[in-house]
């Protein structure tokens, strides 16, 4: 008797038998485009006004977006997430239960979709600045805000678009897709960073205005990725990303217990260890 084949799936059909794909909704693409006539806007009548309102900026008020812009540097989230990645691969090589691999497994996939969701529109953003090559505020005076040196590796002619309002809303972006209920003072926050650059002299508003466009919509095209495959994220019937239930406080609390008991002496790696030691001195004495 003939054993019947399994119909071979494509790729695009296994992603539809998970579940409905994820969507922009309404609110996303009026943002967009509100971001987008607010970038055009920038560049033909806000620009040349910000850099003499900057100028009349007592020190007082300088200073605090002084601290709060070192919070848009990517490093401040690609370095944490990117060694507790590394980490969470040293620990499931432990010999701990498959429950709490799963555990460590969990936190490996919200941490890989941070770093991700930074680190592309980074790269993206880095690559721009080169080939565009426009000129920040202190060239101002002498070549205008509509200024470009393409293909520069000077600092002065890497103005378009800000790193450090890409980074901070991309950031949003990310932990708002796992954390929604923090959403509003993400963006909020992500906000001041991007101004951030302008009261301090080194951006133009439209140079910040892209770095928050090319951060949020890459950002939230690697947070689709994500839910698209059920990583840390869902999508709901009406196509709209939703995070997953996370590790819980009690199993948080059992994986550290498993990570003590595999690394204190008398543990189970330590057993298998003595044991491998016990084996090997065999072997010689038998030989």
């Amino acid at each position: 008797m003939k054993k019947l084949k399994r119909p071979v799936r494509t790729r695009r059909q296994a992603e539809r038998a998970r579940g409905p794909r994820p969507r922009f909704g309404p609110g996303a693409r009026i943002a967009l485009a509100l971001g987008l006539a607010a970038l055009i806007l920038a560049f033909a009548v806000i620009d040349p006004i910000a850099v003499g309102w900057q100028r009349t900026l007592p020190p007082a008020v300088v200073q605090p977006f002084g601290d709060i812009t070192h919070l848009g540097l990517a490093g401040a989230i690609l370095w944490p997430t990117g060694i507790a990645t590394i980490l969470c691969l040293m620990l499931s090589r432990l010999e701990i239960l498959r429950a709490a691999r799963a555990t460590i497994a969990e936190i490996q996939m919200r941490l890989m979709l941070l770093f991700l969701a930074v680190a592309v529109p980074g790269l993206v953003a880095t690559g721009l600045k080169r080939v565009v090559g426009r000129l920040r505020p202190p060239a101002f005076d002498l070549e205008g805000h509509l200024a470009f040196s393409p293909f520069s590796l000077k600092w002065i002619a890497n103005g378009f678009p800000s790193g450090h309002a890409t980074a901070a809303f991309a950031t949003a972006v990310a932990l708002g897709a796992l954390w929604p209920q923090a959403r509003a003072p993400l963006f909020a926050l992500a906000g001041l960073i991007a101004a951030s650059r302008s009261v301090l002299g080194s951006h133009y508003p439209s140079d910040a205005i892209g770095g928050a466009i090319i951060g949020a919509l890459l950002a939230a095209l690697v947070v689709r990725a994500f839910a698209a495959r059920r990583r840390g994220l869902s999508v709901d019937a009406e196509g709209a990303v939703v995070p997953m239930p996370g590790p819980s406080a009690r199993q948080l609390a059992a994986l550290a217990g498993a990570i003590r008991d595999a690394l204190r002496p008398g543990g189970p790696r330590q057993k298998k260890r003595a044991a491998n030691r016990s084996a090997r001195r065999g072997n010689r004495a038998g030989d």
